[in-house]
């Protein structure tokens, strides 16, 4: 009585070659390896030079930014001096270019500021540390302290008769109805 195992059926031929295949494949890929040689150095620095390339691109968009901000700002703040009561040119100026200045990459600052009768317009030109020069505007209407007249019958509320131990007191406030 033989038993038949499946065990003991005969090996196949691994489906892969032996180690390295046919010798014309093998030469075929060392040539491919020694042609490639020294591509990675290369590739990486192009890679490289891409990235420090989009890096000075986007810090240059950034101090851009930062001068188009400080300019709008300085002439925003500028016109608010303008249009007080007691504003002057030379305050206005004075605060433009300090406030321009104050992010330390605006090298120079030129305020000028235009009044008519009825409008205040004030333009702050500033350059970057880069040399990009930006320029911006507020304007606004001029605002004037025009004092109101008083009207007869308020006037005649506002009067202040005089008390023995204090100050005056307008008239009509002891009074009980």
């Amino acid at each position: 009585m033989h038993q038949r195992r499946s065990h003991h059926l005969p090996v196949v031929a691994a489906a892969r070659p032996a180690a390295g295949g046919h010798p014309a494949r093998r030469r075929a890929l060392r040539r491919r390896a020694v042609r490639n040689a020294g591509s990675s150095p290369v590739e990486l620095a192009v890679v490289m030079g891409g990235v420090m390339t989009l890096l000075v691109i986007v810090l240059g968009l950034g101090l851009r930014w930062l001068a188009v901000q400080a300019a709008g700002a300085s002439a925003q703040r500028a016109l608010e001096i303008m249009q007080s009561p007691d504003g002057t040119v030379e305050d206005a100026t004075a605060v433009a270019d300090r406030l321009a200045r104050s992010s330390r990459s605006v090298t120079s600052v030129t305020t000028d500021v235009a009044v008519t009768p009825d409008l205040v317009t004030v333009t702050v030109t500033v350059t970057s540390v880069l040399g990009t020069t930006v320029a911006r505007s507020a304007s606004g209407p001029r605002l004037r302290f025009v004092p109101q007249p008083v009207a007869p019958e308020r006037a005649a509320s506002t009067r202040t008769a005089p008390l023995a131990v204090g100050g005056p007191v307008p008239a009509g406030a002891g009074r009980t109805s």
